[in-house]
């Protein structure tokens, strides 16, 4: 049997932490024998800790609400915060205050995807996967690019990250760099650059950091230092 409520009246669920207000419900036997639950106005005005917070962090909330949707994961992060404990940590009320003001979630406009020329990164990485290595990556300029599995998301794409940081920058998918909010336009330009000739760049960042781009282990042979990548690395990714 449906439960029809009176005009002035608030669904009430443990979802949005109000006190239970069944105890306080009265039966309506006048009703058509429906069943009817009347709550008072004071009743109806029971504020839970984490619609408090939402009230008094109107902003915060709304942002909160709409990348948590996208899958945002400092969002989501803040979304249990409010269901389990009625309010979000300094921590996380900073770390959204700062994206709000650096433009960033799906409100932001997104920058447009970089075309990528990866068809001889895409070869040298799934030469060296086809020679036994089971996580290709390749450190080129400051950054790493790595083959994703099978099983991926984006199976086939190119993940790329800051080499120093982790940072995950954005991905390669069919020639396009679809760039995340941490990757500035001079990134993106120098991600291209380094992809469109892998072998070149390789051979750069040896020279530049005195390690091999493929397995980062320092160059210790003239072989090595010559070519500036190690010569097993050099035969599973370039030969």
């Amino acid at each position: 049997m449906p439960i029809n409520y009176t005009p002035d009246a608030r669904r009430v669920t443990r979802a949005d932490g109000l006190r239970e207000l069944a105890g306080t419900a009265r039966y309506n036997p006048f009703d058509a024998g429906a069943a009817k639950i009347v709550v008072s106005a004071a009743d109806a005005q029971v504020e839970s800790p984490a619609q408090a917070w939402r009230r008094q962090n109107s902003e915060l909330a709304g942002w909160i609400d709409r990348n948590a949707y996208a899958g945002d994961t400092t969002a989501l992060r803040c979304v249990r915060q409010l269901e389990q404990r009625g309010t979000v940590d300094e921590f996380d009320t900073k770390a959204v205050a700062r994206r709000i003001a650096r433009g960033f979630g799906v409100d932001a406009a997104k920058p447009a995807a970089t075309h990528v020329d990866t068809g001889a990164l895409k070869v040298s990485l799934l030469r060296a996967q086809g020679r036994g290595e089971q996580w290709p990556s390749l450190s080129l300029d400051t950054f790493t690019f790595t083959l994703a599995a099978d099983t991926a998301r984006w199976p086939g794409a190119v993940y790329v990250k800051d080499a120093k940081s982790g940072t995950y920058l954005g991905r390669i998918v069919d020639g396009q760099f679809v760039r995340m909010d941490a990757c500035s336009d001079d990134q993106a330009a120098r991600v291209a650059i380094a992809a469109a000739d892998p072998a070149a760049s390789a051979g750069a960042y040896g020279r530049l950091t005195g390690k091999c781009s493929c397995c980062r282990r320092k160059l210790t042979a003239a072989e090595s230092i010559g070519r500036a990548v190690g010569p097993v690395c050099w035969e599973k990714y370039f030969g």
